[in-house]
Protein backbone atom coordinates (compact mmCIF):
# COMPACT_ATOMS: atom_id res chain seq x y z
CA UNK A 1 0.00 0.00 0.00
CA UNK A 2 1.14 3.49 -0.53
CA UNK A 3 -0.13 6.40 1.72
CA UNK A 4 -1.42 9.42 -0.83
CA UNK A 5 -1.79 12.31 2.17
CA UNK A 6 -1.41 12.71 5.83
CA UNK A 7 -2.09 15.44 8.42
CA UNK A 8 -2.02 15.60 11.53
CA UNK A 9 -2.94 18.70 14.01
CA UNK A 10 -2.22 19.25 17.22
CA UNK A 11 -4.23 22.22 19.90
CA UNK A 12 -3.01 22.09 23.16
CA UNK A 13 -4.51 24.01 25.90
CA UNK A 14 -3.29 24.80 29.67
CA UNK A 15 -5.54 25.79 32.40
CA UNK A 16 -4.90 25.70 36.10
CA UNK A 17 -6.19 22.01 35.96
CA UNK A 18 -3.08 20.87 34.08
CA UNK A 19 -2.66 19.95 30.15
CA UNK A 20 -5.76 19.07 27.29
CA UNK A 21 -3.99 18.05 24.17
CA UNK A 22 -6.43 16.84 20.97
CA UNK A 23 -4.63 15.23 18.66
CA UNK A 24 -6.04 14.49 15.17
CA UNK A 25 -4.38 12.71 12.33
CA UNK A 26 -6.05 12.47 8.86
CA UNK A 27 -4.31 9.42 6.44
CA UNK A 28 -5.51 8.36 2.72
CA UNK A 29 -4.00 5.40 1.14
CA UNK A 30 -3.59 3.09 -1.71
CA UNK A 31 -4.14 -0.96 -1.60
CA UNK A 32 -3.11 -2.78 -4.27
CA UNK A 33 -4.17 -6.38 -4.58
CA UNK A 34 -2.23 -8.70 -7.31
CA UNK A 35 -2.84 -11.68 -8.82
CA UNK A 36 0.11 -13.92 -8.81
CA UNK A 37 -0.88 -15.83 -11.42
CA UNK A 38 -2.22 -13.08 -14.00
CA UNK A 39 -0.59 -10.32 -12.86
CA UNK A 40 -3.46 -8.44 -12.74
CA UNK A 41 -4.05 -5.82 -10.55
CA UNK A 42 -6.98 -4.24 -8.29
CA UNK A 43 -6.74 -0.95 -6.64
CA UNK A 44 -8.59 0.83 -4.10
CA UNK A 45 -8.21 3.60 -1.92
CA UNK A 46 -9.43 4.64 1.38
CA UNK A 47 -9.43 7.37 4.04
CA UNK A 48 -9.12 7.56 8.18
CA UNK A 49 -9.33 10.15 10.60
CA UNK A 50 -9.38 9.42 14.52
CA UNK A 51 -9.23 12.38 16.92
CA UNK A 52 -7.59 11.87 20.69
CA UNK A 53 -7.62 13.65 23.96
CA UNK A 54 -5.05 13.25 26.66
CA UNK A 55 -5.17 15.27 29.81
CA UNK A 56 -2.57 15.36 32.32
CA UNK A 57 -1.79 17.39 35.22
CA UNK A 58 1.56 19.45 35.64
CA UNK A 59 2.85 17.03 38.15
CA UNK A 60 1.93 13.30 36.73
CA UNK A 61 2.89 14.19 32.57
CA UNK A 62 1.30 12.78 29.87
CA UNK A 63 0.97 8.63 29.47
CA UNK A 64 2.64 7.00 26.70
CA UNK A 65 -0.27 5.71 23.93
CA UNK A 66 -0.18 2.47 21.73
CA UNK A 67 -0.05 2.44 18.55
CA UNK A 68 -3.09 0.80 18.31
CA UNK A 69 -4.51 3.80 21.28
CA UNK A 70 -2.63 6.32 18.87
CA UNK A 71 -4.39 8.43 16.20
CA UNK A 72 -1.73 7.68 13.66
CA UNK A 73 -2.74 3.72 14.90
CA UNK A 74 -6.62 4.10 14.41
CA UNK A 75 -6.55 6.21 11.57
CA UNK A 76 -4.31 3.50 9.31
CA UNK A 77 -6.52 1.32 10.35
CA UNK A 78 -9.93 2.77 9.17
CA UNK A 79 -8.25 3.79 6.03
CA UNK A 80 -7.10 0.58 5.60
CA UNK A 81 -10.18 -1.41 6.22
CA UNK A 82 -12.36 1.25 3.87
CA UNK A 83 -9.79 0.74 0.93
CA UNK A 84 -9.79 -3.12 1.34
CA UNK A 85 -13.71 -2.96 1.23
CA UNK A 86 -13.35 -1.20 -2.09
CA UNK A 87 -10.97 -4.20 -3.41
CA UNK A 88 -13.22 -6.72 -2.53
CA UNK A 89 -16.25 -4.72 -4.21
CA UNK A 90 -14.59 -4.87 -7.29
CA UNK A 91 -13.98 -8.36 -7.30
CA UNK A 92 -17.70 -9.93 -6.25
CA UNK A 93 -18.59 -7.42 -9.31
CA UNK A 94 -16.04 -9.32 -11.50
CA UNK A 95 -17.34 -12.54 -10.19
CA UNK A 96 -14.10 -13.33 -8.79
CA UNK A 97 -16.13 -13.86 -5.13
CA UNK A 98 -19.78 -13.83 -4.72
CA UNK A 99 -21.66 -12.72 -1.89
Amino acid sequence: FSYFFYSVSEEEEITKDGIKIVLKTIIGMQVRFVNAETGSILTGSGSGEAVTIKRSNLLEGLDEVKFNKSTIGIATKKALESASARIVKKMIKRGIFKE
